[in-house]
């Protein structure tokens, strides 16, 4: 198995190829964090593998933080992206289904997960699986912005698939997909 460093090289990343500062910024953020995880991270490294200067992440960004969100924010919009094209649904559209379409929506959500974990460079699992390992400043808003929905809606689709199931199953349902789509 590659380095998180060597992988980082080759990390798809959430900016533009060939943008403005700002493009650049995220582009080497996104290799940086996920290559050394946020406390690893320095806004001077990000800054000079963008060729840009401090003050310009400063002045795009703020701080560590907001261009960690950032470039979160544009792994999980990709997620985000790829389960709508997979069918995914907010969880107040789910219970009008048949069985067999909860069924076959559950199993495009999985594969869409799966496809984005496993997919070169995997920019989103290394980040995500740095998070988990290490959590940074910014996980309790990544949580409460991107993962969070994401609970509810697989929650939602696994109470409508076994209505019977008291909260906690079904809490313990969803994590237990989750947990074989990330091992």
């Amino acid at each position: 198995m590659a380095s998180p460093a060597s992988q980082a090289s080759r990390v798809e990343t959430p900016g533009r190829p060939g943008g403005g500062t700002r493009e650049r910024l995220l582009e080497a953020a996104a290799a940086v964090f996920v290559a050394r995880g946020y406390r690893g991270a320095t806004m001077r490294e990000i800054a000079e593998r963008a060729r840009a200067n401090l003050a310009a992440a400063h002045y795009h960004f703020g701080s560590k933080k907001e261009l960690y969100l950032e470039v979160a924010r544009s792994y999980f919009e990709k997620l985000e992206g790829r389960l709508t094209e997979e069918g995914a649904v907010p969880p107040e559209h789910v219970w009008p289904r048949s069985r067999l379409a909860l069924e076959e929506l559950l199993e495009r959500r999985v594969g869409a997960l799966l496809d984005l974990l496993v997919e070169a460079p995997g920019g989103h699992a290394i980040l995500m699986q740095r998070e988990l390992s290490d959590p940074g400043e910014g996980l309790p808003e990544i949580v409460r912005r991107f993962v969070d929905p994401q609970r509810r809606e697989l929650e939602a689709l696994v109470s409508r698939l076994e209505p019977t199931l008291a909260r906690e199953e079904v809490e313990r349902c969803a994590r237990s997909i989750v947990g074989q789509v990330w091992f």
